[in-house]
């Protein structure tokens, strides 16, 4: 004899269970768990590539374009879409195991964007992108 079940409901989710748990892990955890690497040079490390340094002083919003292209983005959306150069920062970081938070590369393509490129460029030289 076999014994059929009827079901007459959908399995409720466990969301309070995840909920409960999301609340009790630090997010320092999870980025550590996540994330194994710093950047491979500093911000203002423009200094150690001088087609970076030239290209990051004269020609940066091209350097966007180039850099979304090489990540398989629209060339445009680091100078068309609103966020796009942060968007694009976060993604390389996420993608290469960088550490790192959405507020720290925020603030840091904000206040120095040249910077950011150049340095989001020399990242993906180093890996080969």
């Amino acid at each position: 004899m076999s014994n059929n079940v009827t079901v007459t409901s959908q399995p409720s989710p466990q969301l309070k269970n995840n909920l409960a748990m999301a609340r009790e892990m630090n997010p320092a955890t999870i980025d550590n768990a996540m994330c194994e690497r710093k950047w491979g040079t500093q911000i203002c490390g423009c200094f150690e590539n001088k087609r970076h340094c030239l290209l990051g002083t004269f020609l940066w919003p091209c350097m966007k374009c180039h850099m979304a292209n090489r990540i398989g983005e629209f060339p445009g959306v680091g100078c068309l879409v609103p966020g796009g150069l942060l968007a694009m920062r976060v993604k390389i970081r996420t993608l290469l195991g960088i550490k790192g938070s959405i507020c720290q590369d925020c603030a840091v393509v904000t206040f120095c964007e040249p910077c950011a490129v150049c340095q989001m460029s020399r990242e993906l030289d180093k890996m080969g992108l």
